[in-house]
């Protein structure tokens, strides 16, 4: 059944295989944003992401998701960064799959909100503040965690947005990790750039949810960020990827591992490459 699983995998990602070349800045009207796919071989080791341009410094905020078939997967972890690139481990699935990872330097100056929150002392949640606040709570959110203390037993991480607020969210720490960053991407109902977002009600504990994207892409060339949202949890086991290969114009497919709440979706389309049909509908 694995070998079947990892067949059925490679042939889901070969349609997507077109669209792993370097990392490529997003369009004009999204800001100064990064935007890049990555393929992974093993789902256990560090993956290196490459910024082009590279930024001047570490000061941006940076998440991830891993696209792949149903299995029990873990949440991205940020090992480090630089201004050029970062090292990610993207689940502790074998593999293989594609990483997608969005990143905002500090300096952006669009109405897409980004922030990092350190945190300390093995926190059950980590409380993550909008600068500028938002005028409500509508707006969808991202995270992705940037632990210092990965590898000393705490490699393992899951996660759910448990609160949010017009000028704050909060993010369960379910590893947990006993110091790091949080990292959280927000993008509000009322932005007119080219950064796609979605937020799915979810009920029923579903194997996948299909989140649809407020304006189609012109193409299947883009990168995709997703978490989980459950108002009120007090833990999470659940962890959330992109569906190998379910990429639409229109939507993508997840896999949400969550009974209740909701999806939260960002997406920023990305340069196709020349071969693969990976700029086809």
């Amino acid at each position: 059944m694995k070998g079947r699983k990892h067949r059925l995998l490679a042939t889901a990602l070969m349609v997507v295989i077109a669209l792993l070349c370097c990392s490529v800045q997003a369009s004009a009207n999204s800001g100064d944003i990064r935007a890049t796919m990555v393929l992974f071989a093993n789902g256990h080791s560090n993956v290196t992401v490459v910024w082009n341009p590279a930024f001047p410094d570490t000061n941006y905020t940076a998440v991830c998701t891993a696209e792949q078939l149903p299995s029990d997967f873990l949440l991205p972890v940020i090992t480090s960064r630089s201004p050029g690139s970062m090292n990610i481990v993207p689940t502790d699935n074998g593999g293989p799959g594609i990483l997608d990872c969005i990143a905002i330097p500090d300096s952006d100056g669009t109405d897409i909100r980004h922030a990092r929150a350190a945190f300390t002392g093995d926190p059950a949640n980590v409380s993550v503040p909008w600068n500028p606040v938002f005028t409500d709570t509508n707006y969808t959110a991202v995270c992705t965690v940037e632990p210092q203390d990965y590898g000393n037993g705490n490699g393992e991480f899951t996660s759910v947005i448990s609160a949010k607020t017009p000028d704050s969210i909060t993010v369960i720490n379910g590893s947990p990790y006993n110091t790091g960053t949080m990292h959280c991407i927000a993008v509000p109902d009322s932005d007119t750039s080219d950064v796609r977002r979605s937020r799915v009600t979810v009920s029923g504990n579903p194997n996948t949810v299909t989140v649809p994207w407020n304006q189609p892409f012109p193409n299947r060339s883009y990168a995709a960020i997703c978490s989980d949202e459950v108002p009120g949890a007090m833990g999470s086991d659940s962890a959330i990827a992109i569906y190998a290969g379910s990429k639409a114009p229109a939507s993508v497919v997840t896999i949400p591992e969550i009974v209740s709440g909701l999806v939260d979706c960002i997406a920023i389309k990305t340069r196709c490459a020349s071969v693969g049909g990976g700029c086809g509908p």
